[in-house]
């Protein structure tokens, strides 16, 4: 049984459980706030992905856990996001996530987190499974169009003097091949969203992040973070990574396969 944050306006959430892209012997699914979730039963459940890891979840996390207590119980691609902001910038340099004191997903039976280099035991770096969708095959290697596109999270909009309002697309909805077809068309995205960022680097495009949440921080390859106007400066700095796509596809393909043989 799986159990993410069904969020129709959020693309992100929506496309991160991994029963959308590997064969189990079920695709029953739930949502993380659902009430009914104690008069289901399974003996194993496959938690994530998405940022379950902060305060607003936490109480349905420990309602999981008390509920399936005699169950197995995986997490595959969740994430941590204790600093957020939607009216005030994070200085990347001032919080880092090493600050990530307590593991919410502690006491599980195979922990996979799509945040790099936690000191947690028990823990597998294990990106979000969205990047096995069959739609970044096909923009992967479409060449740009433009130069400059900016992708934000539906609540907390980007403005710059450099695009249009052609240039501009948020998160909202759960139509991920328009949102990957919108990042393809360019060299570089500026973004304050974490597949804003994820999914740009997965096509191979720099990626400049204007965070107001620590989620973002966690990148195995960190996009070139800004807290003012974007200069021709900030694009010199920002890189792109042609192999992430296979690199994260191998890590979940290694992933299913453990808890094929696991459980």
């Amino acid at each position: 049984m799986f159990i993410f944050r069904k969020d129709f306006n959020n693309v992100g959430d929506w496309w991160s459980p991994p029963f959308k892209y590997f064969k189990f012997n079920s695709s029953d699914n739930y949502d993380l706030m659902d009430s009914n979730l104690s008069k289901i039963k399974s003996n194993v459940i496959i938690l994530g992905g998405g940022g379950l890891g902060k305060d607003f979840f936490y109480q349905y996390i420990h309602n999981i856990k008390k509920i399936f207590s005699r169950s197995k119980i995986i997490t595959w691609g969740v994430g941590f996001t204790l600093y957020e902001n939607k009216k005030t910038l994070l200085d990347p340099d001032k919080i880092q996530h090493k600050k990530i004191h307590e593991n919410i997903f502690e006491g599980f039976d195979l922990i996979g987190c799509r945040d790099f280099g936690l000191n947690f035991k028990n823990y597998t770096w294990l990106p979000c499974a969205s990047c096995m969708h069959n739609d970044f095959e096909k923009f992967h290697s479409k060449t740009p169009t433009k130069k400059i596109g900016i992708y934000h999270h539906y609540n907390v909009p980007l403005k710059n003097d450099l695009v249009k309002n052609e240039d501009i697309m948020d998160n909202s909805g759960t139509d991920i091949n328009i949102k990957l077809k919108f990042l393809s068309n360019y060299e570089c995205i500026i973004t304050n969203a974490y597949h804003g960022v994820y999914w740009s680097q997965l096509l191979n495009r720099k990626t400049i992040c204007v965070p107001f949440k620590s989620s973002v921080l966690n990148f195995k390859y960190k996009p070139h973070f800004t807290l003012q106007n974007i200069s021709d400066k900030d694009f010199e700095e920002t890189k792109n990574y042609p192999n992430y796509l296979e690199e994260c596809r191998n890590i979940n393909k290694k992933f299913y396969q453990d808890v094929l043989n696991v459980f």
